[in-house]
């Protein structure tokens, strides 16, 4: 019976990421410079979904456990870079508006990797919860 709640509530939110694929938001994450990050943080995020479908509960809670450590750690390299490349920019008297574009873009890469760590996060805790009381 756990099992099966697993597999619908997985359908169910995988089905919500289509919805937000064909909605574009989605697409948006998944083809700038954050593409790479982003699909790190879901591979780690999968592999504990795998870890539950193959009942091992506790190793998949520590995995849920570490997301929000990476989301924190990615905002603040991505704060880091972008003010080294907003300095870098300003310092080298190159123009300004190519700094404060690498500015945004770096921030830009940091939330959403942060963002994917925290989905990831969510969607391991609710699957242990729904799925496995847990």
């Amino acid at each position: 019976m756990q099992f099966l709640r697993f597999v619908i509530l997985q359908v169910l939110l995988v089905a919500g990421l289509a919805a937000l694929w064909m909605a574009g938001p989605l697409q948006q994450v998944l083809t700038g410079d954050s593409r790479w990050f982003v699909v790190g943080i879901f591979t780690v995020a999968w592999s504990g979904l795998m870890l539950i479908a193959f009942d091992r509960i506790e190793d998949a809670a520590r995995v849920q456990d570490l997301l929000p450590v990476v989301a924190v750690v990615a905002m603040q390299i991505g704060i880091l870079s972008a003010l080294a490349v907003m300095a870098q920019a300003l310092m080298s008297a190159g123009d300004p508006s190519k700094a404060v574009g690498g500015f945004f873009s770096a921030l830009s890469t940091a939330l959403y990797v942060s963002v994917s760590a925290l989905c990831g996060y969510l969607w391991l805790k609710l699957t242990l919860w729904l799925a496995y009381g847990k």
